[in-house]
């Protein structure tokens, strides 16, 4: 185990299958991390970021051009929908700034306003207001 002071390790693992005993090759941090990672659309990375308040990587993706802000994903909401449903003001601020359309409709014709309201997400709400969203739909507080 031990060359020159230095601590030097297998190239292969035994591993007991049974009574035989199988030969198996050390996998490469690298070679575990890949197996680790998934491949996203980038909408979905750009949700997902939204989801864990990664404004940096928001940012990036918008930037870079790979995403559409305004696209409704396959449940069909858009990426401001999910922000201001989750109540992350933050996220709703970098993608009101990046262009997302204010009033637009999910697939169930609701806007985000409508959404955070009915959500009880209230910091979403008075962003979205004080950003200049249509507040005709909502009286005493309430969607109706």
């Amino acid at each position: 185990m031990f060359e020159n002071n230095q601590l030097k390790f297998p190239e292969k693992i035994s591993e007991r299958s049974g009574d035989s005993v199988e030969e198996k090759p050390f996998k490469s941090i690298r070679e575990r991390r890949v197996n680790k990672c998934q491949s996203y659309e980038p909408n979905m990375l750009l949700e997902k970021a939204i989801e864990e308040n990664f404004t940096d990587v928001v940012l990036r993706l918008i930037k870079s051009g790979q995403v559409n802000i305004n696209k409704l994903n396959d449940k069909g909401y858009a990426p401001i929908h999910k922000a201001a449903y989750e109540d992350k003001v933050n996220m709703l601020c970098v993608l009101l700034d990046c262009g997302a359309f204010i009033d637009q409709r999910d697939v169930s014709g609701l806007t985000a306003l409508e959404i955070a309201v009915t959500e009880g997400c209230f910091e979403s709400a008075r962003v979205l207001t004080d950003r200049g969203a249509d507040q005709k739909c909502i009286m005493n507080g309430i969607h109706i």
